[in-house]
């Protein structure tokens, strides 16, 4: 399994790769999927934002794209400094299991050392496997705070 940084040339795989996440997600998620919305946010992260968000893809043996992490710094709203927040990571199902989630984690923790954040929150809510995720990240050093909350309200756009 190799971890490298994602590059433009990735951009659809990754995007199916979004859209794999999407549909493991549920039905009632599947409605909100936009790809050009997905494409745009990639390209301008490519082309603005690489001092404050790192995007990770995970590569098996035969090279074909398995996970990806999207990151980002966050200074913090109440005194100076910043955090490393996760915004996105997904493993495909046949990589469960693998090297992939671990080594994505240990890539992200990496570029938050370099970025001088003061920690890393990972917050888990898609649902998919959280009991696995939990167990990943006690394993490398990461406490369990707070809670994920959602209600879904109507709008005109579903």
């Amino acid at each position: 399994m190799k971890v490298r940084a994602a590059a433009p040339e990735d951009g659809s795989l990754l995007w199916q790769l979004i859209e794999d996440q999407v549909d493991e997600m549920g039905p009632d998620t599947r409605q909100v999927f936009d790809a050009q919305r997905v494409w745009n946010h990639l390209q301008t992260l490519w082309r603005e934002k690489p001092s404050t968000h790192c995007l990770w893809v995970a590569e098996n043996h035969q090279g074909d794209l398995v996970g990806m992490l999207l990151g980002c710094i966050q200074s913090y709203f109440w005194r100076p400094g910043h955090q490393a927040q996760l915004v996105q990571w997904y493993v495909r199902p046949s990589s469960r299991g693998s090297s992939a989630a671990l080594r994505l984690a240990l890539a992200f923790t990496a570029w938050s050392r370099q970025k001088q954040s003061e920690e890393i929150m990972i917050g888990i809510t898609s649902g998919i496997s959280p009991e696995k995720s939990h167990r990943l990240l006690a394993r490398l050093g990461f406490v369990c705070v707070g809670r994920n909350y959602l209600r879904r309200l109507p709008c005109a756009s579903h």
